[in-house]
């Protein structure tokens, strides 16, 4: 058994309200998502109307149980990028609550990272 995971990944699809629209589920594997043909077409047909966001689940086995629900918003034009990558830090880990300012109620912060930028990192290094 794994002793971690992302699950019940999903593009969500926004209005300028922040009314979902639509949905569209994806597997996560090491290295890539995995989703239907009709949904990927969805996913790039869909995008320039409305706001996207990916949400999911990471849950982890250690000697306790962990599990943490994350969205975060992606810039359209970087949908189609060869890769991205979100790192979470999370504000229940001291690691990363001694390295980050953590706004007042946030629970996490989420780096992104494409190919055609630089790393963007909504917050401050202590």
């Amino acid at each position: 058994m794994p002793t971690k995971g992302i699950t019940n990944g999903v593009f969500l699809l926004k209005d300028n309200s922040d009314a979902i629209k639509d949905t569209i589920p994806f597997d996560y594997h090491v290295g890539g998502l995995v989703m239907t043909a009709s949904d990927y077409k969805k996913l790039f047909v869909s995008a320039p109307n409305y706001r996207v966001s990916v949400k999911f689940r990471y849950t982890e086995f250690r000697p306790q149980y962990i599990q943490n629900d994350y969205e975060k918003e992606i810039p359209k034009g970087w949908l189609n990028e060869e890769y991205t990558i979100l790192k979470v830090y999370n504000y229940a880990n001291k690691v990363s609550r001694a390295e980050y300012v953590f706004k007042a109620n946030e629970k996490y912060l989420i780096q992104i990272k494409i190919p055609a930028s630089s790393t963007i990192l909504i917050t401050h290094k202590k």
